[in-house]
């Protein structure tokens, strides 16, 4: 990848169950899939009010959002 960094693992807890999301592939549509597999499965759980990310205010938030906002 060029020297890019690339998120391939989103997971989560929530009432006692984990919830994971693997890229099958580094490629764009692979990483944004990963994404939208693991808010349809967040969504299940109508209770949740509150998501919480290590290191999101900075680096990693970067990182990460830009697929978070295309999710469909």
């Amino acid at each position: 990848m060029n020297g890019d960094q690339v998120p391939y693992l989103i997971c989560g807890y929530i009432d006692g169950k984990y919830i994971n999301s693997y890229a099958a592939d580094l490629s764009t549509e692979g990483v944004n899939l990963m994404f939208n597999n693991f808010v349809k499965e967040l969504i299940k759980f109508p209770k949740v009010k509150y998501v919480y990310a290590h290191n999101f205010s900075g680096f990693d938030g970067i990182l990460l959002l830009k697929h978070l906002l295309l999710f469909e």
